[in-house]
């Protein structure tokens, strides 16, 4: 794809417009921040390239080539994608506490395990 600096401004716009940093941009499309100063000045990038820049951006590669989205459209809805990120902290804050149950379980005494699954043992089994 041929250099264009239209397409650095909308990159720039896109940018300020989601709150990405030269930074979080790059994190967010797995290059690095070199890349993405070159983006805005508009210089040629490849294909995938474009595809994740559309994606980090929550834009289509054809708004970024031609400055016009496809017809129905729809961008990724910034509240989907904070649930999304919310669900994956939950997820690995419960994996995280499995993980730590696990490995208590593990190192506790037989006879202790015996007792804290099943109490009624411990106590004659009477209530």
């Amino acid at each position: 794809m041929e250099d264009d600096p239209t397409r650095g401004d909308r990159i720039a716009d896109l940018m300020k417009t989601r709150g990405h940093s030269v930074a979080s941009l790059a994190r967010a499309a797995g290059r690095d921040r070199s890349q993405v100063y070159r983006w805005i000045d508009g210089k040629s990038m490849g294909g995938d390239v474009l595809g994740s820049l559309a994606i980090a951006l929550e834009t289509s590669r054809t708004y970024l080539m031609t400055g016009k989205q496809p017809e129905g459209f729809s961008p990724g809805l910034p509240e989907v994608k904070a649930s999304v990120t919310r669900l994956e902290d939950r997820i690995e804050a419960l994996a995280t506490q499995l993980s730590t149950g696990l490995a208590d379980l593990r190192l506790a005494p037989r006879d202790e395990q015996k007792t804290e699954t099943h109490p009624e043992r411990s106590q004659g089994g009477q209530s």
